[in-house]
C-alpha cells in the first residue's frame, strides 16, 4: 500500500514539474517583450518638447504601422528575411527637433514611411523608425547616432544640419550603416575630408552642386558684384566658400563678406552695413530661423538691393518665421520646391496627413525622397545588405518609372552626391514660385562613375 502512494506522489510532483517550468518559460517572453517595449519609449525621451510622433492615442501609429512594428493590415510573407522582429526594417532617425528644418525633415520621413507601408513595405517587410532629438547641437547628435547605431538600424535617415552631420556621419561611418541626409555643406561627401566615408548620402544638392546653377542664371540676370552675408557654421562657411569660387570663375565680383552667429535674429547692423556698398545684390546663406530674421529687417530698413540665395532663402519655414511681404522678390536655387506644381499631388497628400505643419518646404521632401531612395536600392540587391548597399547606390540612377516616389529623376556620384533637374525660385506674395527649370548637371563622368 504504501509503495502505491509513494508512486503515485512520485508521478504528482513529476506532472507538477512540467506545469511550473511550462508557465516560467511564458512568463520570459512576457518580460523581455516589457523590456523592448520600455527601451523604445525611453529612446523618445530625449526630446523635451516632442513634436507628434505619428502615433495614436490607441497605440496605431500612422504610418499604418503598430507601436510593436507589426503590420496592422496582416499581409503576405515577406519576399525577403527581414532584418527586425515582427517582420520589420527598422531606421533610425536623428533629427533637430528645435529646427524648422529637422522637424519638417522628420514630417517629410514619416510620410515615405507610410505612403511605403501601405503599399506593402520593403521586400515585404513594414517600416518602423525610431526616433531621437538632437537639440541641433553636433556634440550631442554624435551620441545620438552612436547610440542609435546600437539599435542596429538598417539605415540612419538624418541630420539635417551640416555642423552636426559632418561629426556624427563618423559613427555611422564606424558602424558600416547607410545615412541618408539632408545637409549641404560640400565637405560631407568630400572623400579628403570625410574619411573616404562609403555610407553617407543626399537627398539635396551639396553646395559645391548647387552653386553653378544659382550663378549661371545670376549672370543671366545681370549681376555684376555681389556681397555675401552667412552663418558662421559648417553649413554657412561651407556653402558660401563654394559659391565664392562659382562667382569668381563666372567673373562676378565679391564685395563685402558678413558673417552672422547661429540662431542670431538682430541683424540690423549688417543690414545697415549691405545696403552702404555699392555691390547690385546680395548672396544670402543662413538656415531657417536667421533668413526670417533677415527678411524682416530688411523690410523694416527698406532695403531694395536683390536678394540671392539657396533653398532656405525662399523656404517655406523661412517665409512663415518672417514678417508678412518681406520675403517677397528674393529668389534661391532649389533643389525641390513645395509649391512647385510637380509636386502639387504630394503637397496635398502631405497636408492631410500633417496638418500641423503649416511651412511645408524643401525639407519635407528631401526627408519623403530619401525613404523611397532605400526603398529602391534594398529592392535592387534583392536584400537587406548593408554592406552592398554603397556600391548599388553609388553612380546609379534612379527614375520616376522605376520609383515614382523619388518624384524626380536622380543619379547618385560616387561620392554620394544627386544629381538631378532643379528650380530656381521666386518669393510672390508669400509663396516660393519656380520662374525657371534647370537641367541636371551631366557631369557623372567627372565624379568618379
Amino acid at each position: 500500500m504504501s509503495s502505491r502512494i509513494l508512486l503515485r506522489f512520485l508521478a504528482l510532483f513529476f506532472t507538477f514539474g512540467l506545469v511550473t517550468t511550462a508557465c516560467s518559460s511564458d512568463g520570459g517572453d512576457d518580460t523581455d517583450a516589457a523590456a523592448d517595449t520600455s527601451s523604445s519609449a525611453e529612446g523618445d525621451s530625449g526630446d523635451a518638447e516632442p513634436p507628434d510622433d505619428g502615433t495614436d492615442t490607441d497605440g496605431t501609429d500612422t504610418d499604418g504601422t503598430d507601436t510593436d512594428g507589426t503590420d496592422t493590415d496582416g499581409g503576405d510573407e515577406p519576399d525577403a528575411e527581414c532584418p527586425h522582429e515582427n517582420d520589420t526594417v527598422l531606421l533610425f532617425g536623428p533629427y533637430e527637433a528645435n529646427q524648422p528644418a529637422g522637424v519638417n525633415w522628420r514630417a517629410g520621413v514619416e510620410h515615405g514611411i507610410r505612403d511605403v507601408n501601405e503599399s506593402g513595405g520593403i521586400l515585404g517587410c513594414q517600416i518602423d523608425i525610431e526616433w531621437q532629438d538632437t537639440q541641433a547641437d553636433p556634440d550631442i547628435s554624435k551620441q545620438v547616432v552612436a547610440e542609435g547605431a546600437e539599435l542596429d538600424p538598417y539605415t540612419i535617415m538624418g541630420t539635417v544640419f551640416s555642423g552636426s552631420t559632418i561629426v556624427n556621419m563618423v559613427e555611422a561611418q564606424r558602424a558600416m550603416i547607410p545615412q541618408i541626409v539632408g545637409s549641404e555643406s560640400p565637405a560631407i561627401t568630400d572623400r579628403a575630408e570625410n574619411g573616404d566615408n562609403d555610407f553617407i548620402f543626399r537627398t539635396s544638392f551639396g553646395g559645391d552642386s548647387g552653386a553653378p546653377k544659382l550663378v549661371q542664371f545670376m549672370v543671366e540676370e545681370g549681376v555684376e558684384k555681389v556681397d555675401l552675408i552667412y552663418k558662421n557654421d559648417e553649413f554657412g562657411v561651407g556653402g558660401a566658400e563654394a559659391h565664392r569660387e562659382a562667382f569668381e570663375a563666372a567673373g562676378i565680383a565679391i564685395g563685402e563678406e558678413i558673417v552672422v552667429q547661429p540662431e542670431q535674429i538682430d541683424l540690423s547692423a549688417e543690414v545697415s552695413q549691405l545696403a552702404a556698398t555699392d555691390s547690385d545684390a546680395v548672396f544670402v546663406f543662413f538656415s531657417e530661423i536667421e533668413t526670417g530674421a533677415f527678411h524682416s529687417e530688411v523690410a523694416v530698413q527698406g532695403f531694395e538691393k536683390p536678394l540671392w540665395g539657396a533653398d532656405p532663402l525662399t523656404a517655406g519655414a523661412s517665409i512663415e518665421l518672417a514678417t508678412p511681404g518681406s520675403a517677397d522678390g528674393a529668389r534661391s536655387h532649389s533643389g525641390v520646391v513645395a509649391d512647385a506644381p510637380l509636386f502639387e499631388d504630394w503637397l496635398a497628400a502631405h497636408n492631410e496627413l500633417h496638418p500641423d505643419i503649416t511651412s511645408v518646404d524643401h525639407n519635407n521632401i528631401k526627408g519623403y525622397i530619401g525613404v523611397y531612395v532605400v526603398k529602391e536600392i534594398t529592392e535592387r540587391m534583392g536584400s537587406f545588405d548593408r554592406d552592398a548597399f554603397p556600391a548599388t547606390l553609388h553612380c546609379a540612377s534612379i527614375t520616376v518609372e522605376d520609383e515614382p516616389g523619388v518624384l524626380l529623376d536622380v543619379s547618385y556620384d560616387a561620392n554620394g552626391d544627386v544629381d538631378r533637374e532643379s528650380f530656381i525660385v521666386e518669393v510672390v506674395d508669400g509663396v516660393a514660385t519656380v520662374i525657371a527649370t534647370v537641367p541636371p548637371l551631366e557631369n557623372l563622368a567627372d565624379r568618379g562613375c
